[in-house]
């Protein structure tokens, strides 16, 4: 099925990414976070997972994870917790969350590898 016009105007509406912007955004690891929050990139409320607790989980600074962050159960005696990354196409990744933004910037763009390398 074809765009129509408004779609085509709407979607030309949404500003878009550049490489700049998005290097700008990484440069500073809890503005990255956030970005990736305000996009629904990760998530920006989760339910406890535990059994019998339905309480939200917070989201904490931990310094030793390796987001420097982690869900955390609000009800003291169950103890959830998980990776911000939980639930999100980030889950399981090796590389840093803005490594991870980078490269699919630079796939979804269709960089050559001489460009991603840059």
């Amino acid at each position: 099925m074809a765009a129509s016009n408004t779609d085509t105007a709407t979607a030309d509406k949404k500003p878009k990414v550049t490489l700049h912007r998005l290097l700008t955004i990484c440069e500073d690891h809890d503005r990255c976070l956030n970005w990736c929050r305000e996009k629904n990139l990760l998530a920006s409320s989760i339910v406890c997972p535990k059994e019998n607790c339905e309480n939200s989980l917070h989201y904490y600074r931990r310094k030793e994870r390796p987001d420097g962050f982690q869900w955390q159960c609000s009800k003291k005696s169950c103890n959830g917790k998980l990776s911000i990354r939980h639930g999100s196409w980030f889950h399981g990744a090796k590389l840093s969350i803005p490594k991870v933004l980078a490269i699919t910037y630079a796939w979804a763009n269709k960089f050559t590898v001489q460009q991603a390398m840059h």
